[in-house]
């Protein structure tokens, strides 16, 4: 799918996988955005493609673009982090494991908070819990940090693998709400034209505003 135009109202089935895979969202004044899943399902939206600017100068395309509307988006409700009691290996004891899944993902941070980018920060994977016992995919360097982030939402906006990151941009008077949800490898900062960025192998290639 290239892309969708939303002047009426544009809702995703709550008890349903969604794998939407596109190029652009575009929001119009008169339109309505909503998903609401179910906390037993996952809704992913994927986007893809390459940004043409010999008709896009401004480079709007590839991402999630409103002029006005509404957008309301409401993931499940998640515990957002627990305190690592102690760690050996690849195994974690913490304070609380409620609302933790096998194949979440977690990140070992200094604060409970992810606010400081030069901050140190490791991201695993939950292979198995047993009570308040996790065991990750990877050895676990406790020196990073003292709480487990629990980073697994059931929305998610993000990038695809290859071309041109993706973006969210809500102009206008647009209502918007996003509750926990999951933002993954997406960029842009402002509205000025930028750069095309390029995914190469894991890493972005970002432009001036990225």
């Amino acid at each position: 799918i290239k892309g969708i135009a939303i002047k009426g109202r544009l809702s995703f089935d709550s008890n349903k996988n969604i794998n939407l895979k596109l190029g652009t969202i575009v929001l119009y004044p008169s339109g309505v955005y909503e998903d609401k899943p179910s906390s037993s399902v996952t809704h992913k939206i994927t986007f893809s493609g390459e940004v043409d600017k010999s008709i896009d100068p401004f480079q709007m395309t590839i991402g999630f673009v409103s002029i006005g509307g509404s957008v309301n988006v409401l993931g499940k409700d998640v515990k957002e982090y627990s305190k690592i009691i102690s760690a050996s290996g690849n195994t974690l004891n913490l304070e609380n494991t409620a609302g933790l899944n096998v194949g979440d993902s977690i990140i070992i941070y200094e604060t409970p908070k992810l606010k400081k980018a030069n901050l140190k920060q490791q991201i695993l994977k939950v292979n198995s819990i047993q009570g308040n016992q996790v065991t990750t995919n990877s050895s676990i360097n406790i020196s990073t940090g003292k709480f487990a982030i629990f980073a697994t939402r059931n929305i998610v906006f993000q990038s695809d693998s290859v071309g041109d990151r993706g973006h969210m941009m809500f102009l206008g008077d647009t209502t918007v709400t996003l509750k926990n949800i999951a933002v993954i490898d997406l960029g842009r900062t402002t509205t000025s034209a930028t750069v095309s960025v390029k995914k190469v192998g894991d890493t972005y290639i970002p432009g001036d505003n990225q």
